[in-house]
């Protein structure tokens, strides 16, 4: 029996500034995923490790130590470059070929192709960088046994059409010309089997730490099971170190407390969670309650898309001692005293006074 661990696109060096999740998280799941593989005998990286051809020494440092651990294990590590790692040229940036993998597909002719064996199986593996998708195409299987697997950071279809921007696409023809028993992927975000006539061909364990605020729930990486030359088993393995989760809120029809409820439900130092509110809202949330919340999870985010009725609005901002609440206790004192004058339609008043309490500044339709 022959296992391979399969990951890819986890983007080390994205920093904080553009990802949903933090560097450290990032970081923490490369951590795991590289403990996973020490009870695997090759670690098939399909592209994107690293989010750009220039990375921090720290984080460098980091990869490669953790990878020379494994290769004294006897791990072999495989790296197929992805657009992320390459440069114009359509090679792999420099620092690649320091890392200290057992094996990096450069674009060269001669390396388009790595062999290992253990206890009785023997695994061929063939790839090359992202942006060469004329030496992809030109990869033919050999003629001598074991299980020959392709690594690629490309898409994966069954036709002839479509684009896939810098990324090449495995066409059927593509697949039926190199004739091997499976490909391993990356590019795609999001864990896929492709099946042929009811056999797996190839997988794509998707990104293992949130790159984008889509990517929800949990992320994987693949350990494949390769016996007697077939694939005896694939298994997804669950790493990233913090979950997003988003929800939505309609607060014309969801009770206060029904959705203080909800996410109560949630809570996890590991989750980072949106929480969305639409519609029309005629309450304010407890403020101790969703302080209480936030704390609880790893980051609690509240988009207030809603238009509050115009008692919300008042009692929002009333309590502020700045010229702002002096203006909605004015208006306060004026509506429970008087009601809203007559001509004027709460609603409107109430969205007006809303977006002037947001932006500043109200322009009138006729500005526009």
């Amino acid at each position: 029996m022959f296992r391979i661990l399969l990951t890819s696109d986890l983007h080390l060096g994205m920093g904080d500034e553009h990802s949903p999740v933090p560097e450290s998280a990032r970081q923490s799941t490369f951590r795991k995923i590289c403990g996973l593989a020490r009870e695997h005998d090759a670690l098939l990286v399909a592209g994107d490790l690293f989010d750009g051809a220039l990375v921090s020494d720290i984080t460098f440092e980091m990869a490669r130590t953790e990878f020379a651990e494994l290769r004294a294990r006897g791990v072999e590590i495989v790296l197929s470059p992805g657009e992320r790692e390459c440069g114009e040229s359509g090679g792999p940036a420099e620092f690649l070929s320091t890392l200290g993998v057992s094996h990096l597909f450069s674009g060269s002719g001669s390396d388009s192709c790595f062999t290992v064996s253990r206890e009785g199986q023997t695994i061929w593996i063939y790839g090359a960088p992202a942006g060469r998708g004329d030496l992809i195409r030109s990869l033919r299987r050999t003629h001598e046994p074991g299980f020959h697997a392709g690594l690629f950071h490309a898409d994966f279809r069954l036709r002839e059409d479509g684009d896939s921007g810098s990324a090449p696409i495995l066409k059927k023809s593509d697949i039926r010309a190199m004739g091997l028993d499976f490909y391993a992927l990356g590019h795609l975000h999001f864990f896929k089997l492709f099946k042929y006539r009811n056999r797996i061909i190839g997988a794509c364990a998707g990104s293992p730490e949130a790159t984008s605020e889509d990517e929800t729930g949990d992320r994987f990486v693949l350990s494949i099971s390769v016996q007697n030359d077939e694939i005896y088993q694939i298994k997804r393995l669950a790493v990233n170190s913090i979950r997003l989760e988003s929800i939505s809120f309609d607060c014309a029809a969801v009770k206060p407390d029904e959705i203080l409820s909800r996410l109560a439900q949630g809570i996890s130092p590991r989750t980072i969670l949106t929480c969305t509110l639409t519609g029309r809202r005629d309450y304010e949330l407890d403020r101790r309650v969703m302080e209480k919340l936030s704390r609880a999870y790893h980051r609690l985010i509240i988009r207030d898309e809603t238009v509050p009725g115009l008692r919300t609005i008042i009692e929002g901002y009333a309590g502020e001692k700045s010229l702002r609440g002096e203006f909605f206790r004015l208006l306060g004192e004026r509506v429970s005293a008087g009601g809203v004058p007559e001509p004027v339609d709460s609603e409107t008043l109430a969205g007006t006074l809303h977006d002037i309490a947001l932006t500043a500044r109200y322009t009138p339709e006729d500005w526009l």
